[in-house]
């Protein structure tokens, strides 16, 4: 017989599963603010402007070399972004269509440095809409804005709406149908250093609630006035140069209010400052010059009672000369000789103080408090 083996046999081994490694994620970088170069030419990072505007992201800087810069349409930019051009005589951005050059529209803050816009179409059209949002604004020229008068639309350089807020310094605002610079509604501003010329209408011009700021700003050789403040307005005006203007130097209309102080307004075509309907502006330490220094035509009842305070300019003794206007008065600067000048201050005082006996007649108490306080009318008037 054949021997029988005990021996157990020899166990198989399973192979073990092998583990595939899942897939590493790849980190992907978020798009962020940048700069983008273009150029005349159509080199640099994009060939025109309009595809770099679109392109840019969220706070982005656009550097626009020297050159002209034709828009195939109008540039409405949504976005924070800044252009910043070569100055304003050697960086241009021109259009010919749509109702402006450039709008810029939501929060912003958008910025325009060194560049001029123009616009050179004939539809009418603003060069640079803002209505909303916090805008800044230097070196920069806006000129060629086209009005209609069918329309009733168009025709200023830089045209502030809405809610916005802006800073303009150190910019050019010229050859405009309408205005160099225009706030509608409720736009807020701060103007300074800037130059509005041969604009059809006002070099600037507040409308609706809007105000702010305009300091040392030139305006002159416009159509109407170098500053125009109307309806609600209320600007504060220090320091401005608003010479040869067609009407006035600054002209407060409507319910305008603010304040005038400090500006210098001279060879105008018709006065230095204007006041009327039922403006009620502060208007003090300016300097007029010219034909007639500074007209007031105010509605209100508290409009300036006699006798008046001479008001004085450099190298000039002035005479205020009033008249009767519906429910108010007006006043009239003329020049008069300085000889002159005594004579009449005292003789006018002498003679409204003859049925004030509490007025003493001596020099010394006959001119601050004469003209200041009256117990029988009680004024409250300007003093400029």
């Amino acid at each position: 017989p054949f021997p029988t083996s005990t021996s157990s046999p020899e166990p198989v081994s399973t192979p073990k599963p092998t583990l595939t490694p899942s897939p590493t994620a790849t980190p992907t970088s978020t798009p962020g603010p940048g700069t983008i170069h273009i150029y005349e030419d159509g080199s640099g990072d994009y060939a025109t402007l309009d595809e770099a505007v679109r392109a840019a992201y969220e706070g982005s800087t656009v550097i626009i070399g020297e050159g002209i810069y034709q828009l195939t349409a109008a540039l409405e930019i949504d976005k924070a972004l800044t252009l910043q051009g070569q100055g304003m005589d050697k960086t241009v951005v021109t259009g010919d269509s749509g109702e402006y050059v450039v709008r810029l529209a939501g929060a912003g803050p958008f910025v325009l440095e060194g560049i001029t816009f123009q616009y050179e179409g004939a539809a009418w059209a603003d060069v640079v809409a803002a209505d909303e949002g916090e805008v800044s604004i230097t070196d920069c020229r806006f000129t060629g804005a086209v009005y209609s008068e069918e329309e009733i639309a168009g025709g200023d350089g830089l045209f502030l709406s809405g809610i916005v807020s802006a800073q303009v310094r150190a910019s050019r605002f010229d050859q405009n149908d309408l205005n160099g610079i225009a706030l509608y509604q409720d736009a807020q501003a701060v103007l300074g250093d800037n130059l509005s010329t041969e604009n059809g209408k006002d070099g600037i011009t507040f409308w609706g609630s809007s105000g702010g700021q305009a300091r040392r700003n030139e305006s002159y050789g416009n159509g109407w006035d170098g500053i125009g403040v109307q309806e609600q307005a209320q600007p504060l005006l220090a320091q401005n140069v608003c010479d040869d203007n067609g009407r006035s130097g600054i002209g407060f209309y409507h319910e305008a209010a603010g304040a005038a102080r400090g500006n210098q307004c001279s060879g105008n075509g018709e006065v230095g400052i204007r006041v009327i309907d039922e403006a009620s502006p502060e208007v003090a330490r300016n300097t007029c010059t010219g034909t007639r220094t500074i007209f007031c035509s105010s509605r209100l009842r508290d409009s300036m009672s006699s006798p008046f305070l001479p008001m004085t300019t450099p190298g000039r003794a002035l005479n205020r000369v009033m008249r009767a206007f519906l429910a108010g008065r007006s006043m009239i600067t003329r020049e008069i000789e300085a000889c002159a000048r005594r004579f009449l201050r005292y003789s006018r005082t002498f003679r409204s103080s003859c049925s004030m006996p509490e007025k003493s007649l001596l020099e010394a108490n006959q001119r601050e408090p004469q003209s200041r306080v009256t117990a029988r009318r009680k004024p409250v008037g300007w003093i400029f």
